[in-house]
């Protein structure tokens, strides 16, 4: 079956409007959040940054407060000449507390504790230095880092003594640390607004990257491993990064694609309805075309009208159908009449005659049938020219139009043969006007003066029910002959 144009018309707009929204979708997908993923790469790059700088800057802090002491007069003389009246006067609980540490160590150039105390600033109470901090510290001069004490992890930085001039050579060591603990973590997170998580897995640093980083569906794991100073192992400060971007670069996305899509679909029913007269009229149109080849009726017309393309292609089906309709009417006219003689051609005249002997055999009517031979055509042709011989067959066939009744039937078989069909008559009224035709072709000959004489042979059959159409010619062709071998006899004989 078929598909109707306005159907097709129909699944093509909806064709295009899935293809550009898959379009769409594909590029959206692709070009779009492959942009949102890099900025997600840069974010977590810059977190990543911003965690390592947050730790670093535990550390710088420690380093800032112990400048102070590692190059100050009063401290180096202590190193010099311990005494009680420099710890009272600056080892007090308020340094403990202003400065957020938990332990504070000064030790002589051969590693003897000149003074060691420990503080609580969250609970503002004294607390034991451990035992193994004591013994490491010394171990580890000039540093600054995360120092492992057991379970604690601390934040630690050791210094040399100078004077304020640095013109001193350095003496002893001084040792600042605090205890990591959650306040510290969480002050950390705050500063950072990122949630922080420390774990201390005994793990070589080596066997691990410094960074880790695992990626979710909606968020980022990363790991961050610090090392020790004092212990091969690392801590892991870990986080998730939700990716922001992402999910922000999902809805923009899924919001512009939606608008995108409204706007095209309202596009989209508009051109389908824009062009849908123009559809309709091509489908009312080719309908019409449509009807007249099934019906192969070259007198019906297509109806469709207007002064734009459809309208012109109208106008040209029409015109089209106009000159069909002549060359047709022209085709018909030559296979009905013979062009020569303007009487039946030998098919029309076998068709009607083939009606008439039903007609006949059903009313029981008489019907009468006339094989007519002109005489000597070939030797006019031969003598005088196919002109003169085609004048000789113009004057039998006018003399049989004129003297038949309308009713009757004249054809060309071919030739110089005829074939006379008398409808609704007696074989003795056919022979009357057979003998006028005779007479009238003779007379004709005589008042011309024409230099042959002009006559016809003849054989005439009444048709019987029990006849076939090829019978009941043949049986008037076998007459014909005979009549025409008695005109010869005659002829011969004078």
């Amino acid at each position: 079956m078929t598909m109707k144009i306005k159907t097709k018309v129909f699944y093509f707009f909806i064709l295009f409007f899935v293809a550009s929204f898959s379009i769409m979708l594909f590029i959206g997908s692709t070009t779009a959040m492959k942009g949102y993923d890099i900025l997600e790469e840069e974010r977590l790059n810059w977190e990543i940054k911003r965690i390592e700088s947050g730790i670093s800057h535990l550390v710088r802090m420690h380093e800032s407060i112990l400048l102070d002491w590692a190059k100050w007069d009063d401290a180096y003389a202590f190193i010099e000449q311990p005494n009680e009246e420099f710890i009272t006067s600056n080892f007090s609980r308020g340094l403990f507390i202003d400065q957020t540490i938990n332990y504070a160590i000064i030790y002589d150039d051969n590693g003897r504790v000149l003074f060691k105390q420990g503080h609580d600033y969250l609970n503002n109470e004294p607390i034991d230095v451990p035992k193994q901090l004591i013994d490491d510290a010394f171990l580890y001069p000039e540093t600054s880092g995360f120092f492992k004490i057991g379970d604690m992890t601390l934040v630690y930085t050791s210094m040399k003594l100078t004077d304020t001039q640095e013109t001193a050579p350095e003496k002893g060591l001084i040792v600042f640390a605090t205890i990591v603990n959650q306040p510290l973590i969480k002050s950390l997170s705050e500063s950072l607004l990122i949630d922080l998580n420390w774990e201390y897995p005994v793990v070589q640093y080596s066997e691990v990257p410094p960074i880790q980083v695992m990626r979710q569906n909606d968020h980022t794991d990363l790991n961050v491993h610090v090392e020790y100073v004092n212990f091969l192992g690392n801590i892991s400060i870990i986080t998730e990064i939700p990716h922001d971007i992402t999910s922000l670069g999902k809805e923009t996305l899924m919001d512009t694609l939606i608008m995108f899509t409204t706007v095209f679909l309202v596009l989209t029913i508009v051109m389908y309805y824009g062009v849908h007269d123009g559809v309709a009229r091509i489908s009312e149109l080719s309908g019409e075309v449509l009807v007249i080849h099934n019906r192969q009726d070259l007198h019906l017309r297509v109806t469709s009208k207007g002064k734009d393309d459809i309208g012109i292609l109208a106008d040209n089906i029409n015109d089209m159908l106009d000159q069909l309709e002549e060359k047709n009417n022209q085709i018909l006219e030559y296979a009905t009449y013979d062009v020569l003689t303007g009487v039946l051609t030998r098919r029309i005249g076998f068709e009607r005659l083939e009606m008439a002997m039903e007609a006949a055999k059903k009313n029981k009517t008489d019907l009468v049938i006339c094989f007519i031979d002109i005489n000597n055509l070939k030797e006019v042709n031969d003598t005088l020219g196919h002109n003169a011989g085609d004048q000789y067959l113009k004057i039998v066939s006018d003399s049989l139009m004129n003297n038949t009744r309308s009713t009757d039937i004249v054809c060309r078989l071919g030739g110089d043969e005829f074939l006379v069909v008398f409808h609704h008559c007696p074989e003795r009224k056919a022979y009357e006007t057979l003998s006028r035709i005779e007479k009238e072709i003779e007379s004709i000959s005589e008042t011309e003066n024409a230099p042959y004489k002009m006559s016809i042979s003849k054989g005439v059959v009444s048709y019987v029910s029990d006849m076939s159409l090829t019978s009941f010619v043949e049986q008037a062709d076998k007459k014909m002959y005979e009549d025409k071998k008695r005109n010869k006899s005659l002829v011969d004989s004078e």
